[in-house]
């Protein structure tokens, strides 16, 4: 039974161990000697989170071309920088300047898009094993709860023989019980699901499994300067400095621009696409300090939440005490005890899952390209 730390901690663990135990479907693995074929169960690879997070990252095709093309495009503007060396006159000036800051710009976009994609795939990874064992332990729960319902419904058989209860409300108990057995297939198919989007990211085998080495620790999160978050999510923002280079060189070509022919677009033009950049600008900024406070938010939520859940599970901690001691006088059954620990590991759970949560949250709001 998972309890509060003296610190109201709650650890989410799915060790490799606990991992062999709850994967369903997991092949045999044969071994032959001169007598006899025994068969030992295939224990699935340990995976931690930092291998497969590495795994994702070397699986990325849009990093892959980010490695690819940073030689080539550092190669383009050394050229840039010769020609603006040798070029004669306002209009070659003008151009070659033109160039080589878009250039700039796009070698420091992409360079922070790549490092978008690196914690995006970090965050993506992390839920994947969130979900993993949250449908490892919602099946094992699951079990139990039918364990508990199967118990019941051979109480209400010998109830039924007894004439205690009606033939109605036997039938409506094995037919609830027999739609919950079916149901269970989803269940271990979930955990099915849940690996094959582990496998997508990391480039593997979408059949595989692993055991999972999981470990998340709650910790709220430490008192922040909003205006100081929102103020370096924007110096992060690949898009920002896309429209902070674009109005760097509208405003560069309005200046120069009844020195250059021929001329590709209108002073007229210029201006619109200066005004319509700026107004962009703005929006995007705006945006930013949007989702920021909106995140903010929802992490001070959830950590609200989480002394609640707390507090909801010390309740039924409580309440087992009682039951347990109703139980040792004959004044309550074992299944009304094993239903209060159900609920127990109920709560544990979702108090797990929060946590998990909690973590997510946290690390996009470090990193705000990924909320």
């Amino acid at each position: 039974m998972l309890k509060p730390k003296s610190s109201r901690h709650l650890r989410y663990i799915a060790s490799a161990a606990l991992a062999f135990i709850l994967i369903c479907g997991t092949a045999p693995a044969f071994a032959a000697n001169n007598t006899k074929r025994t068969i030992t169960p295939a224990i699935p690879a340990a995976l931690t989170l930092d291998e497969a997070v590495a795994a994702a990252i070397a699986a990325s095709s849009s990093l892959k071309a980010y490695a690819e093309n940073k030689p080539i495009a550092a190669k383009n503007l050394a050229d840039l920088y010769d020609a603006l060396i040798y070029s004669t006159g306002i209009p070659d000036y003008v151009k070659y300047q033109s160039q080589i800051w878009q250039a700039e710009s796009k070698r420091d976009v992409d360079a922070k898009n790549a490092q978008t994609t690196k914690q995006q795939l970090t965050v993506s990874v992390t839920q994947a094993f969130a979900a993993i064992v949250g449908a490892q332990n919602a099946l094992t729960l699951y079990d139990r709860s039918l364990d508990l319902q199967k118990r019941q419904l051979e109480i209400a058989k010998v109830r039924l023989k007894l004439g205690m209860m009606s033939r109605n409300d036997y039938n409506t108990a094995a037919n609830n019980y027999a739609r919950a057995v079916s149901d269970r297939v989803s269940k271990a198919t979930a955990i099915d699901t849940a690996f094959m989007n582990l496998n997508k990211l990391m480039g593997k085998g979408l059949t595989k499994t692993y055991g999972l080495v999981f470990e998340v620790e709650y910790e709220p999160m430490k008192k922040s300067d909003l205006d100081a978050d929102v103020k370096a999510a924007i110096a992060a923002s690949a898009g920002v400095d896309s429209l902070l280079s674009s109005i760097r060189i509208t405003e560069f070509q309005i200046k120069y621009h009844s020195d250059v022919e021929p001329q590709t677009q209108t002073l007229d033009q210029l201006n619109a696409s200066l005004s319509s950049d700026n107004r962009n600008l703005a929006d995007a900024r705006a945006n930013i300090e949007q989702k920021i406070i909106s995140q903010h938010t929802k992490i001070r939520q959830q950590e609200a939440g989480y002394e609640t859940q707390i507090a909801a599970l010390d309740a039924l901690l409580a309440q087992l005490a009682v039951k347990e001691k109703q139980h040792s006088l004959g004044m309550a059954t074992q299944i009304d005890v094993d239903n209060i620990r159900l609920s127990i590991a109920n709560q544990e759970e979702s108090i797990r899952a929060l946590i998990a949560e909690h973590a997510v949250s946290v690390m996009q709001y470090r990193w705000p390209n990924t909320i």
